[in-house]
């Protein structure tokens, strides 16, 4: 089973994927990211990203949260050998090659200006699902 974290899971498209991820059995969101910290729904958000990467178990960090904060949360993501999966709109080529110079490990980036799943760069849950087990 893979274990996600998701950044920015109150947003819109967090939102989305937080619901689809429910009808999922092989694959299992563990924790959140965002501004407020919450510990008392069924998935616990935390607020700090360092206290995410060394309290919580998992495999996969997905983001959709705003720039800035994407670009610092998957800097450390990588530096802690946690596969990635950017939805995030913003990044230009050399924040790319940059995260990719600190990877050790898959580095999946999907960029897309449309709406959906196809934000993530896919066509539906399944081909979503298809890029997960790849991790």
């Amino acid at each position: 089973m893979k274990k996600i974290v998701l950044g920015g899971l109150e947003g819109r498209m967090g939102s989305f994927l937080v619901e689809a991820l429910k009808e999922e059995e092989d694959i299992c969101l563990v924790a959140g990211i965002s501004e407020k910290e919450n510990f008392e729904g069924e998935v616990p958000i935390y607020s700090d990203i360092n206290q995410v990467v060394n309290e919580v178990n998992f495999d996969i960090y997905v983001d959709f949260t705003i720039y800035p904060f994407a670009k610092m949360a998957c800097e450390e993501m990588l530096k802690a050998k946690k596969a990635v999966i950017i939805g995030t709109t913003g990044f230009n080529k050399a924040d790319l090659d940059y995260l990719k110079q600190i990877k050790e490990c898959k580095l999946n980036i999907h960029i897309k200006v449309d709406t959906g799943m196809n934000r993530l760069g896919v066509k539906d849950k399944e081909e979503f699902n298809l890029i997960i087990k790849e991790i």
